[in-house]
């Protein structure tokens, strides 16, 4: 990992999107493994300073050329200042480095059970708890570090940085579709919860995930969760911004900063085994109304655009009818080579889960039963329902 001083001082102030999706760039194509601690504070700044206590109006079809200054006006953000971040990097450091002494743990390259269970009781004894752990953008460092609030995955998160700055390197997220723990040790052999889910779950931090029922639950994804790598991890803070002013608008900047994003993931290959990513990627782009075209197809491994079909060349659908049944609108709605439209990413989702994951994933059904939904495509949508009913009846 490469220190937050040997960021060149380039990228800052960051004033727009295209700015942070530079950081980004380097930060993912970077020898070193991304920094979470500063992609976390960097998002959870523009995050925060555009949703808390701020009123934007709902976005609007902007077709006209005035509507198009608009667009282009969408793409600023509140300066991000470089020593805001530096300050709350090196608090960070500090916090995670002050409480914890590595020594005490043996010289192993990799972490025990004691070293994620300090880390977590760091990060758990340091949040204020008059507030409602599920409350909106509570996800982000940035929001640990200028209000000690995390939500459930904000601590989870929390812990995989924290070890990060401590030097281990296999101390990774583990994520289902409403929990989050920790993989650690050789090939992510152990688990260990870090963070609550319901009452009392806040002294289980340290545990194992509990074999037998539990682990084969809805929570637990039926023992299937999204074991992520460090570029995954940088997809998770990304689908996990929230843009959301109230219930029913959202800030417009956070939505397409989001979308930018895992663009930017996606077209760099970090969402081809996150489903939920995906998902989230997709509902993203149709609720923007911002259609994409790209240069390539698909950048998941074994699912290619053509003439000939979707995934027609290695035969990955020859056993999936409910891919095969949408394969046919597919190729109707997008004639076009190259270019990726929501039906084509909710295929995608689908077949991660599909292929990744033993088909234990219920998001990706629903998302896209909401997308044929909205669309008026009414059996379409009953059909994905009914797939997440067989995923959820196992």
């Amino acid at each position: 990992m490469a220190g937050f001083q040997e960021i060149d001082r380039q990228y800052f102030p960051l004033k727009d999107i295209a700015s942070i999706k530079k950081l980004f760039k380097q930060q993912l194509e970077s020898v070193f493994e991304p920094d979470l601690a500063l992609l976390s504070i960097v998002v959870g700044a523009v995050e925060n300073s555009m949703t808390c206590n701020r009123t934007f109006t709902v976005q609007k079809d902007k077709t006209t050329t005035e509507d198009n200054n608009a667009l282009e006006d969408d793409t600023k953000i509140p300066a991000v200042e470089y020593h805001i971040v530096q300050a709350l990097y090196a608090k960070f450091h500090a916090i995670i480095k002050g409480a914890v002494d590595v020594t005490q743990y043996g010289v192993s390259k990799f972490a025990t059970r004691d070293l994620v269970k300090k880390v977590s009781d760091v990060i758990w004894n340091s949040l204020t708890r008059s507030y409602y752990k599920d409350r909106a953008h509570l996800q982000s460092l940035y929001s640990y570090l200028t209000g000690n609030k995390l939500d459930c995955f904000g601590v989870a998160f929390a812990v995989v940085a924290g070890c990060q700055v401590l030097g281990y390197h296999d101390v990774h997220l583990a994520l289902s579709e409403d929990h989050a723990w920790v993989v650690f040790g050789e090939d992510g052999a152990e688990t260990a919860e870090v963070t609550w889910h319901g009452k009392g779950n806040e002294d289980k931090r340290g545990q194992p995930v509990a074999a037998g029922v539990g682990s084969h639950s809805w929570l637990y994804v039926n023992s299937h969760p999204v074991i992520c790598s460090r570029h995954m991890e940088a997809a998770a803070l990304v689908s996990a911004i929230n843009p959301n002013l109230n219930p029913t608008t959202d800030a417009v900047q956070v939505q397409l900063l989001q979308q930018e994003l895992l663009w930017s993931l996606y077209d760099l290959g970090h969402l081809a085994k996150y489903p939920m990513a995906l998902g989230e990627f997709t509902r993203c782009g149709w609720n923007s109304g911002t259609p994409r075209q790209v240069s390539h197809g698909s950048r998941i491994p074994w699912l290619s655009v053509s003439s000939q079909g979707v995934g027609e060349t290695l035969g990955h659908l020859a056993k999936y009818p409910m891919a095969l049944g949408n394969l046919g609108e597919l190729e109707a709605a997008n004639p076009t080579p190259g270019r990726v439209a929501p039906p084509q990413l909710f295929l995608e989702s689908s077949l991660c889960s599909y292929t990744y994951y033993n088909n234990q994933h219920v998001y990706p059904y629903t998302y896209q039963g909401g997308y044929y939904y909205q669309h008026n495509m009414y059996k379409e949508a009953f059909n994905s329902w009914a797939n997440a009913g067989d995923v959820i009846r196992q």
